[in-house]
């Protein structure tokens, strides 16, 4: 169980990474974007997820750079949160996962993104803390997906 629930959680960040966007008029329903090629759409997503980061770190009024970037992870929480990834206390259930996942991945990310989120959540002694200070139980997932998704077109060309 806690392995599916984990998985369903990184799904739902590299899913959130790819089209999160706080402007429901601006966002493309997830049949168009099946139709682009991997790199335009990731490329497009990575756009969205932008304007979200931003919003969340203005919405964490930091007090500066240096508390701004120790809390990177804290802000990437913020955007699984206002996503519907986690529960707005910041801890995860596989049904709120999965809801957000049959919400927002486009079919043909399905099959591919799969294996590359079991990479990231193997480890079992991933537990998010949702009280943590500055969100370093969220590390490992959020790391070992972000090192995934600059190669992730190259890995599937049949995207």
């Amino acid at each position: 169980m806690h392995t599916k629930l984990f998985t369903f959680i990184a799904i739902g960040l590299f899913v959130a990474l790819l089209s999160f966007d706080h402007a429901e008029a601006q966002r493309k329903p997830k049949e168009e974007l099946n139709k682009l090629p991997c790199k335009a759409a990731v490329s497009y997503l990575m756009k969205q997820v932008m304007g979200g980061i931003s919003k969340c770190s203005k919405t964490m009024k930091f007090k500066n750079q240096k508390e701004r970037t120790a809390k990177m992870n804290c802000i990437l929480k913020c955007v699984m949160i206002s996503e519907g990834i986690l529960n707005p206390d910041g801890t995860a259930d596989v049904a709120t996962v999965k809801a957000f996942v049959d919400r927002e991945v486009p079919e043909k990310f399905i099959g591919k993104v799969m294996p590359m989120v079991s990479n990231c959540i193997d480890d079992p002694k991933v537990k998010l803390d949702p009280t943590e200070e500055y969100c370093k139980s969220y590390e490992p997932p959020i790391k070992c997906l972000m090192d995934q998704m600059p190669t992730f077109c190259e890995k599937n060309p049949d995207l």
